[in-house]
C-alpha cells in the first residue's frame, strides 16, 4: 500500500521481505529520507498495535472548529437536515456578506480535506455546497455550518483497521523524498 502527498510517501507491507526490497528500491531512485515506522502523515496521527490500525484527524477537526467560532456548537446526527434545499440559488435569495465569501470557502476547504482523508460521510455534502463557492448564500451558509458540527457529535473519531502485521519487521513506514 502506498500512499503520496507532495514530498511524502507512506508506505505498507503485510510482508519483511517486500518491505526491505521496496525501501532499496525507492532509495536506490530517489534521494530520500527514511523515519521509520509511522506515527503521522499529512495531519493524520496514526497508532499502530498488534490488532489494529488507528488513523485520526481529530486535531485538524478540531481547529476548523475553533478557527470559525464553532468550537461549541450544538452536536448534530446527519451533515444536511433530511430535505435540506442545495438546488442552485433563486434570484429572490440573500447572498452572504462579501467578507464571509472568504469564510465559506475556508470551510469549504478544511471540511474537503477531512472528507477525503477521514470522514468519507462528509463526501457527498460538502461537494455539494463546494458548487456554491462562488456566490454562496445565507441558506448555503446555514447549510454549511451544519457540516462540521457532526465532528462535534463525533468527538475523536479514528477509523480503525485491522492490523496488517504478519511478522515482526513489517508495519508502516514512511519517507520523504
Amino acid at each position: 500500500m502506498l500512499a503520496f502527498f507532495v514530498d511524502e510517501i507512506a508506505f505498507a507491507s503485510n510482508s519483511s521481505r517486500i518491505m526491505t526490497k521496496f525501501k532499496s528500491a525507492l532509495s536506490a531512485t530517489l534521494s530520500v529520507k527514511l523515519f521509520g515506522q509511522l506515527r503521522s502523515f499529512v495531519g493524520w496521527t496514526i497508532s499502530i498495535n498488534e490488532k489494529s490500525i488507528k488513523i485520526d484527524e481529530g486535531i485538524h477537526a478540531k481547529s476548523l472548529l475553533e478557527e470559525h467560532g464553532m468550537a461549541e456548537a450544538d452536536a448534530v446526527h446527519t451533515p444536511l437536515p433530511q430535505n435540506a434545499d442545495v438546488t442552485p440559488k433563486r434570484e429572490d435569495e440573500e447572498p452572504v456578506k462579501p467578507e464571509d465569501h472568504t469564510k465559506y470557502r475556508s470551510i469549504v476547504g478544511g471540511l474537503l480535506y477531512l472528507s477525503v482523508g477521514t470522514r468519507p460521510a462528509v463526501s457527498f455534502p460538502i461537494s455539494v455546497l463546494a458548487c456554491h463557492c462562488h456566490k454562496p448564500t445565507k441558506r448555503d451558509l446555514i447549510h454549511l455550518k451544519r457540516v462540521p458540527a457532526i465532528h462535534r457529535r463525533d468527538g475523536d473519531v479514528m477509523y480503525q483497521l485491522p492490523s496488517i502485521r504478519r511478522d515482526s519487521e513489517s508495519a508502516l513506514n514512511s519517507c520523504q523524498c
